[in-house]
């Protein structure tokens, strides 16, 4: 039996429930990481000065030893730069993948609310058309019936319709 898969097993298990735990575990690994950090410094150092310790160091050697440490420290700091900006970097292609979809989407809702908007008016005017013809066909109905066929009748009404069409219509 392992404790220490336990241990992660543990920790892994506390830190889906509690985020205060989650935050502590990220703070324990970066001061892991600083501390490693730390302990290579000393240890290039140590080395550096137990060469210069010698009757005659070779300073030389010595300033390249350091300037190598930089160079390695600098490349670790560029190379960490350029993993963040990489990762900003396709954030932002998500982003605008987001961005370009959604633009697209609100393309084909304004086609289609158009497309609506047309039918709908081209529906509503041939509605209009339809109730005019009703009415018309009413008034009709409402003379025949007041006034049969054959049926001599005393008085003559005009009416005109949206068409612009009369209708004489004779009634008692």
């Amino acid at each position: 039996m392992n404790t220490s898969d336990d241990l992660d097993l543990d920790l892994s298990l506390t830190s889906m429930r509690d985020p205060d735990i989650t935050l502590l575990i990220t703070q324990n690994q970066a001061l892991a990481s600083e501390l490693a950090q730390c302990q290579a410094d000393k240890d290039f150092v140590w080395s550096l000065w137990k060469k210069l310790q010698v009757s005659n160091p070779d300073v030389t050697e010595a300033i390249s030893l350091v300037t190598q440490r930089e160079k390695e420290r600098s490349e670790n700091k560029d190379r960490k730069v350029l993993e963040i900006i990489q990762v900003k970097d396709d954030r932002i292609e998500e982003l605008q993948d987001i961005v370009t979809k959604q633009a697209e989407e609100i393309s084909d809702a304004l086609s289609k609310k158009v497309e609506f908007t047309e039918k709908n008016s081209r529906l509503q005017m041939e509605n209009d058309r339809l109730q005019s013809q009703v009415r018309k066909l009413e008034i009709q109905q409402a003379f025949e019936l007041d006034c049969p066929p054959f049926t001599p009748c005393e008085h003559v009404e005009e009416f005109s319709g949206d068409t612009g069409h009369k209708i004489q219509f004779i009634s008692k």
